[in-house]
């Protein structure tokens, strides 16, 4: 485990305490999905994991050695860990992106070049190179969630954590987004993200963790924990919607008992591509697709 909480407490002033001895692993290299109702301390979680805020009670550790809070060790943390809020005017602060993702490298006290190089790689990678001299204040909402994630990925962190990153984006940008995302899980980077959208952490996530008043409730693979129906419902969480298609597939028969169930909508299709009859014409195939489905939907 790359990072990892154990028994966390912590209460805001006026005593509303949001981690109530929480208890969890972030695998290294892996994709974190973390589900829950408001309330129930998810965001506040992400902000210890990057030494933003203290507990009051128990212990982060990472790389498996609990973590000290001196200046020294909490710039290596933050420089590690990157934080990604959910909204990225709360991040975004300079006149125009190129100077607003050279800011953390800059403060590291790196050379000219090394800068120059870092920030260039990291709107590459975020494929925003064209918006590195337009001011902040002129990008779409969109364009500064990926101009914002720059930021962090300048300073070149293991691990990459993100406060509803699909929050307030299009369908345009959601794709966008999760294909830059893509791409660094593929390097090896380590994230975490906080989510409503039960879809979203199905099909993209190799963990689930379900918080519920300050502490995990359950937590292990997408198959496991977002079929887990008494689990969602105390988190008063809905199923993924492919899950539930995949289910009334099996009940009729339509797909084998031993099948796992489809994860995203390419896999949904891929597994109704499958029931297709062999050399069926494609007015045929189209036919027989609608009436399975409508026999799932009834």
């Amino acid at each position: 485990m790359i990072l990892a909480a154990r028994g966390l407490r912590y209460a805001y002033s006026g005593g509303l305490e949001a981690l109530k001895g929480l208890d969890l692993d972030v695998p290294r290299g892996g994709r974190l999905a973390i589900l829950g109702p408001n309330g129930a301390g998810k965001t506040t979680l992400l902000l210890h994991l990057n030494g933003t805020l203290r507990p009051s009670a128990g212990e982060l550790l990472r790389d498996g050695k609990p973590v000290a809070w001196d200046r020294r060790t909490l710039t290596r943390w933050r420089t590690m860990v990157g934080l990604v809020l959910q909204d990225p005017d709360d991040q975004l602060f300079a006149g125009n992106v190129y100077q607003d993702v050279s800011f953390g490298p800059l403060n590291l006290g790196l050379a000219e070049d090394e800068v120059r190089q870092r920030v260039d790689e990291s709107l590459a990678a975020m494929r925003i190179n064209d918006l590195a001299e337009r001011p902040v204040h002129m990008l779409s909402g969109g364009q500064k969630k990926r101009a914002a994630i720059a930021g962090v990925l300048a300073m070149r962190p293991e691990v990459l954590v993100l406060d509803e990153p699909t929050a307030g984006l299009d369908s345009h940008g959601v794709s966008h987004l999760l294909a830059a995302l893509e791409r660094l899980s593929d390097n090896g980077t380590t994230i975490v993200y906080t989510t409503h959208d039960v879809d979203l952490a199905c099909a993209w996530s190799d963990t689930v963790a379900i918080f519920h008043s300050g502490v995990v409730i359950g937590t292990g693979t997408a198959r496991d924990v977002l079929t887990d129906g008494d689990l969602l419902r105390r988190a008063h969480l809905q199923p993924p919607l492919v899950f539930d298609i995949g289910l009334a597939l099996k009940e009729l028969g339509l797909l084998a008992d031993g099948a796992p169930l489809p994860r995203s909508r390419a896999e949904m299709l891929v597994s109704l591509g499958q029931l297709m009859p062999q050399g069926a014409s494609q007015d045929t195939q189209v036919g027989c697709s609608e009436a399975k489905l409508r026999a799932v939907f009834d």
